[in-house]
């Protein structure tokens, strides 16, 4: 869950400059515009790697314009669009799928909550916010529930995701960012003055709050097993938790100012941060050590990882001659290129060998894979890999591991 306050705050001071994200193979040569047509304030990868569901506006609202804040989802592979979800009148500031990838969970500045059946585009049902916007959204583990934070109300709300029926509220902070424990029991909630709640949700009942000696805390996240929460501050730093006992596991000072977006890698050691001169870098949580993933010239605003963790999806600006928000279901990658979004590899060997051991290959085939990265054979591996039969592992982690071996493959060049 990313910390939408924060990027409202540099939104306002980017004068609402437009961040539609572009679907390329490699970083793309693109300038920062003002007045661009759209902002892309949200976006989420489906739980299976296959699809990206993105979101925003251009002006904050515009109840004529329902076209202007839809929800597009695009196939991570081809680059087509594959559902547009109308109904939302103002900016969409947040975004998140359930466990299953079936439903998907969408706020925005007209104070609604929606939830839409992905395969159908089909509005399941809206539900309005306590204040004038909903701000933060995520889905509990188990698909049950979703909890909402709305711009200004003091409340976080916990609201059934079958019926939209409100079924529980926390209290006791201006909430910003929010975030379901793996194991459903808790949630964290980042605040305005600097804290981070923690929330005993079954409970109703505050369980901690961790304090920082900072002027404002940019995101924050669980790791991927649950057993640490890190968060990212506008001055640079990162602390990391142990949820155990909530002591501090280790204060990272990073290279730049600030830190925009934090997210963890697939396992406990990796996390992936946006810095002050907008790169993105992976920066080890023992170490502190950071390694340049991209470096770039532009604003972003939104970044997230595919589940595999092969590849990353991030925001950045177009020129305002590029539109959109006429893209027919099934655009070809030529149109994605002009202004939709960005996917880059994340690559390294242990990754390569990380991703094949998590797509529940036959022995064989993965004992194959794993003799090719070992002798670092990126092209044999990917001319293995293209041999498989569709059905010997999941979609999403094949494309994961030809992202990240074609990209091995360049470096070795």
């Amino acid at each position: 869950m990313k910390s939408y306050a924060f990027k409202f705050v540099r939104i306002g001071f980017l004068c609402f400059m437009a961040v539609p994200l572009i679907f390329a193979k490699a970083q793309a040569d693109v300038s920062t515009f003002w007045d661009s047509p759209a902002n892309v304030e949200a976006i989420a990868w489906s739980p299976d790697g296959t699809l990206i569901a993105l979101a925003g506006g251009g002006t904050p609202c515009e109840p004529q314009g329902q076209a202007n804040y839809d929800i597009r989802i695009y196939d991570t592979t081809s680059g087509l669009l594959m559902q547009r979800l109308v109904g939302h009148t103002c900016i969409v500031t947040s975004l998140a799928w359930s466990p299953d990838g079936t439903r998907l969970v969408s706020t925005s500045m007209d104070a609604q909550v929606k939830v839409w059946a992905v395969q159908t585009s089909t509005l399941l049902f809206s539900q309005p916010t306590r204040s004038m916007s909903g701000w933060a959204v995520s889905w509990s583990p188990d698909g049950s529930r979703i909890a909402v934070s709305p711009l200004y109300s003091y409340i976080i709300s916990v609201i059934d995701a079958r019926t939209g029926e409100r079924i529980a509220e926390l209290g006791g902070g201006d909430f910003w960012d929010i975030g379901w424990s793996q194991d459903g029991t808790k949630l964290f909630a980042t605040t305005s003055e600097a804290e981070i709640k923690i929330f005993d949700v079954n409970a109703s009942s505050d369980l901690i709050t961790l304090s920082l000696q900072t002027a404002q805390i940019a995101d924050a996240e669980w790791s991927p097993d649950g057993e640490l929460l890190a968060a990212s501050t506008v001055e640079g730093m990162i602390y990391v938790w142990s949820t155990q006992d909530w002591s501090v596991e280790n204060t990272i000072t990073t290279v730049n100012s600030s830190i925009s977006e934090i997210e963890w890698g697939v396992d406990n050691d990796e996390l992936l941060i946006v810095d002050g001169q907008e790169n993105i870098r992976s920066v080890n949580r023992v170490t502190g050590n950071s390694n340049l993933i991209l470096p770039s010239r532009e604003i972003i605003l939104t970044l997230t990882r595919s589940p595999y963790g092969g590849r990353i999806a991030y925001g950045i600006s177009v020129p305002p001659e590029v539109d959109i928000s006429n893209l027919q279901l099934g655009a070809n990658e030529d149109i994605i290129e002009q202004g939709a979004f960005t996917i880059v590899p994340n690559p390294s060997p242990e990754r390569l060998q990380a991703i094949t051991d998590a797509c529940g290959l036959q022995p064989a085939a993965d004992q194959a894979l794993t003799a090719q990265i070992s002798t670092q054979d990126y092209a044999g591996f990917t001319t293995q890999l293209e041999a498989l039969p569709e059905t010997a592992l999941p979609p999403g982690c094949r494309a994961d591991l030809l992202a990240v071996a074609a990209a091995l493959s360049a470096q070795g060049e």
